[in-house]
């Protein structure tokens, strides 16, 4: 564990969820389809009457078809693949006084004391939900923990959000509802 003079000692690291698996068999069943008609499109222009040009152009467009689709499919595989390698620099730390959130391309930093309020939040795709209270977030649906967030608001009057989608939440909502006019219900 690590020691900051400012933060204390370090309690717990987060990473973000992977969500690698679930978009590469999505990818795949969007393309299994054109893949299928372009290798069907190439049986039939191979055993249609050689030489014509509805067989050429059909052959032709078949394995393009069929093509593509791997093409496509070999191209998110690879990207999925290798995106841990731009996850892993998304990072939470959690400390005795305050935590730590890693981004990309910037650190920010939170000391409990500097908290005025938290607000927790939800990403909704409807009108509907929009003005739900946290204490009801659960009544949405069950993947209101995935798309729950809390947006911190300080007392030198910055805000800073953090996603739910952290492994291993739990201690950072332990430490963050305290601060919540209301407890949600995730």
């Amino acid at each position: 564990m690590t020691n900051s003079a400012l933060l204390g000692k370090l309690l717990s690291e987060h990473q973000l969820a992977s969500s690698r698996a679930s978009g590469l068999y999505t990818c795949g069943c969007l393309l299994i389809a054109p893949f299928i008609f372009g290798l069907w499109g190439v049986i039939a222009a191979l055993t249609y009457a050689r030489g014509t040009v509805d067989a050429d152009l059909g052959l032709s467009v078949s394995l393009a078809l069929a093509g593509g689709s791997l093409g496509i499919f070999g191209l998110f595989a690879l990207v999925s693949y290798v995106s841990p390698a731009w996850l892993k620099k998304y990072r939470l730390e959690i400390y005795e006084n305050g935590l730590v959130k890693k981004d990309f391309f910037k650190t920010r930093t939170c000391l409990w004391n500097e908290i005025r309020e938290v607000n927790p939040m939800l990403l909704v795709y409807d009108k509907a939900s929009r003005n739900t209270p946290p204490s009801e977030f659960r009544s949405i649906g069950e993947d209101t923990r995935d798309r729950g967030i809390y947006e911190i608001h300080k007392n030198d009057g910055s805000k800073m959000t953090v996603s739910r989608r952290y492994t291993d939440i739990a201690q950072l909502d332990e430490r963050l509802i305290p601060f919540c006019k209301e407890t949600p219900h995730w």
